[in-house]
């Protein structure tokens, strides 16, 4: 990532989608940085956001966010939808 979310960008983000373990990359569960930071952890959603801040290739991809509504992953539905939001 050229330029990773800050982490209140990140913080903004998942109020929107419904919490922070909706940005996890369900694909990264078997790479060294999900195992040693996420994997067997109950973690608050600070903490999720804090190490996907440090870990960005651990986000789900693309982020998608408006200002009123925000999508992570390639649901082409929802990027329309947000993406219409932000072109009205």
């Amino acid at each position: 990532m050229t330029h990773p979310p800050t982490l209140d960008e990140l913080q903004r983000i998942a109020k929107y989608l419904g919490g922070a373990k909706l940005l996890l990359n369900p694909k990264k569960v078997e790479t060294p940085e999900y195992k040693a930071h996420i994997a067997g952890r109950e973690l608050s959603d600070r903490e999720i956001l804090e190490t996907l801040h440090r870990y960005p290739e651990l986000l789900k991809k693309p982020i998608l966010y408006n200002g009123e509504k925000a999508v992570a992953g390639y649901v082409p539905d929802r990027l329309e939808s947000v993406a219409k939001v932000g072109a009205a």
